[in-house]
This record gives C-alpha cells, sequence and structure tokens, in this order.
C-alpha cells in the first residue's frame, strides 16, 4: 500500500470503530455519530483505492463522485452503488435541523459501511500482496 492510501485506511478504520462502538451502545447510542462516520469510512475508503493507484481525485465528500472514478478501476464495484447511494441519503439528512436519524437507520448505514469496507480492504490487500510480490 502506498503511504496516502494506508493514511486513507487508516483514518476510515478509525471512523469504523467510532460507528461500531456506537452500535454497540444498544438505548444510548448516538445514531447520527454512526451515520456521520459510517459516511466518512466509506468515504475514506473509496479515497484509499483512489490513492493506491495514484489517481487524484478531487475535495469532495460526495461518495457517489468518489464512486464514479473508483468504478474506471475497479468496474465490479459497481454493486456498491446502492449501499454508497445509502450512506449519501443518510448523510444529506444530516444536514438538516428537522431530521433525527432513527436506530434502524443507523444501523442500515452501518450495514452499508461494512459492505463497502470489506470490498475495499479486500482489494487493497490483493494489491499490495501483489506489489509485495513483485
Amino acid at each position: 500500500m502506498t503511504p496516502e492510501s494506508h493514511a486513507w485506511a487508516r483514518k476510515a478504520n478509525k471512523d469504523f470503530q467510532t460507528a461500531m462502538r456506537e452500535m454497540a451502545i444498544p438505548a444510548h447510542g448516538n445514531p447520527e455519530a454512526v451515520c456521520f462516520h459510517a459516511h466518512q469510512c466509506a468515504l475514506r475508503y473509496l479515497r484509499a483505492r483512489l490513492a493506491l493507484s495514484d489517481t487524484p481525485f478531487p475535495e469532495t465528500s460526495h461518495i457517489v463522485v468518489l464512486l464514479e472514478m473508483v468504478l474506471e478501476l475497479e468496474p465490479e464495484w459497481d454493486e456498491l452503488r446502492d449501499a454508497l447511494r445509502v450512506l449519501r441519503n443518510t448523510a444529506m439528512d444530516m444536514e438538516s435541523l428537522h431530521v433525527e436519524p432513527t436506530r434502524e437507520v443507523a444501523q442500515q448505514a452501518f450495514d452499508a459501511c461494512q459492505a463497502v469496507r470489506k470490498r475495499v480492504r479486500s482489494r487493497l490487500e490483493s494489491l499490495s500482496d501483489t506489489e509485495a510480490a513483485v
């Protein structure tokens, strides 16, 4: 892994850990924090994948924009589109003063984040193994 992709992956994992901690608190967890950190986790993992290929990307938190860039490298990741839309929608909802995410919405965001995280981490590891073998 490149230093930049490793740094993005490390940040993404910290977001995942925070979301997971909040989900583990049954009655008093913070669904908004879960949604925020789940979105950040997926966003940063996409950045890690782009950084691994030295693909420049814009400073944006629009997750679908980054997905479109990643699809040029990983076309099969189009299957992540629905999960990323869930994360985009929860992030947009959090921008409203009048929307409070429920525990169910937080669970959907966390599940979407886990799907993205699993796919990206697997690919980062396989590409890093390939580079190490060369």
